[in-house]
């Protein structure tokens, strides 16, 4: 695992009904570098960034508007030569 916590948790929000919190912590003594973020479903408001050693970062997404289907996607990081996925 290289030192990362990955905490998501589905919470209820005020406008939409389906939203994603996410906080990636970053306990190694390399960099974790974002390579972006695909969105199948949804949107998503903070896109995650690059974490130092020793930080964390949370990101967010949300389905669009009042759809039948919720919020989709895939994260990409990689740290120390190793890829991590985060689907939700």
């Amino acid at each position: 695992q290289i030192g990362i916590q990955i905490t998501g948790q589905a919470i209820g929000a005020k406008d939409y009904s389906v939203t994603a919190n996410f906080e990636v912590s970053n306990f190694a003594n390399d960099w974790c570098h974002s390579h972006g973020i695909d969105i199948i479903h949804g949107e998503v408001d903070h896109y995650p960034l690059n974490i130092d050693p020793g930080k964390n970062m949370r990101f967010a997404a949300r389905q669009s508007s009042w759809r039948f289907y919720g919020s989709e996607g895939v994260a990409l990081f990689e740290i120390a030569t190793r890829l991590l996925f985060i689907y939700w």
